[in-house]
């Protein structure tokens, strides 16, 4: 591979690390996509916790999206455009949102038939 030595960002690194731990790429594939040497790559992967933390020093990581994410896709996350995170943050808020209002219901409902002497076997529960 001659020519200028490229300088990728610490996103797309870990974006390639990631490809190839989920066995999506074979590393040769990766060197190809991404115009690196192999070598490199592998010495990424030697490297990838020391990139993670590096990157989750360096980066803004929305607390709100990585909630049960595992760090790899956290970082795939700020791989994306400042608009398409905004978009998602936006959308994750929503969804909290109408799920946080969905359990107020519920709980009130499940109030009312305890006050009304219910019992909770008598009625059918829909299967979701």
């Amino acid at each position: 591979m001659k020519g200028k030595k490229r300088h990728l960002s610490l996103s797309t690194k870990l974006k390639i690390v990631e490809d190839y731990l989920s066995g999506a790429y074979i590393v040769a594939e990766l060197a190809d996509i991404y115009n690196v040497v192999p070598l490199t790559i592998y010495n990424w992967l030697k490297r990838k916790d020391e990139l993670l933390e590096q990157s989750q020093k360096s980066s803004r990581i929305y607390l709100e999206i990585s909630e049960g994410m595992d760090a790899f896709k956290v970082t795939s996350f700020m791989a994306l455009s400042k608009t398409e995170q905004d978009g998602l943050v936006k959308d994750n808020r929503k969804l909290k949102k109408e799920n946080s209002i969905k359990d107020d219901r519920i709980a009130y409902l499940e109030s009312l038939l305890e006050l009304r002497n219910f019992n909770e076997k008598d009625i059918l529960k829909k299967k979701v």
